[in-house]
Formats: structure tokens, sequence, C-alpha cells
């Protein structure tokens, strides 16, 4: 992913070098123009290698965590165990 100078907003707060889950902050990764609002993207790099570009509303609101892809995939979102067919007797 390409990187791009971050923003000299007097409020401006970095986000690299932090940690979101298993995605820790590598660079800024420009702005997406969405609606009447910019959204900042941001380069993480994940605990497994890969390397993503994510909205920063999906880091500071955790609905990234993981990349999403491959072994990281499976480990994060695995399904949850199905009980319900448990059969009880009295």
């Amino acid at each position: 992913p390409k990187s791009y100078p971050e923003p000299k907003f007097s409020n401006w707060q970095t986000l690299v070098g932090k940690k979101f889950g298993k995605l820790e902050v590598i660079s800024y990764g420009g702005q997406e123009v969405r609606g009447p609002q910019n959204q900042h993207l941001w380069n993480c790099k994940c605990e497994c290698k890969n390397i993503v570009t994510i909205e920063q509303l999906d880091l500071t609101r955790k609905r990234k965590t993981c990349c999403g892809k491959g072994s990281c995939n499976e480990l994060i979102h695995k399904p949850a165990r199905d009980d319900s067919r448990k059969k009880y007797t009295f």
C-alpha cells in the first residue's frame, strides 16, 4: 500500500505505532472521499505479516482487529460452537 504524509491539522492524532487487536498501524494511507465526509485510511501490519489498508473508524471502533486473510481469519473468526442440538434427559 502507498503511504502519504499525514495531515497537519491542529487536533490531528496519529495512529502510527498503535495496536488494534492483531493489527499495528505502520503508516498513513491517505483519504477516501465517501459522501460528505472523508475517511482516513491507515496501512496496518497484521501479526501474520500481511499488510492491509483499513479505515480509521474500523480501527478505532474495533470493527477490524485482524487482516481477515488466511490463517489469521480462521483464528479470529471461528464459528461459535452450536450447543442447540444437545439432548437433555430428565
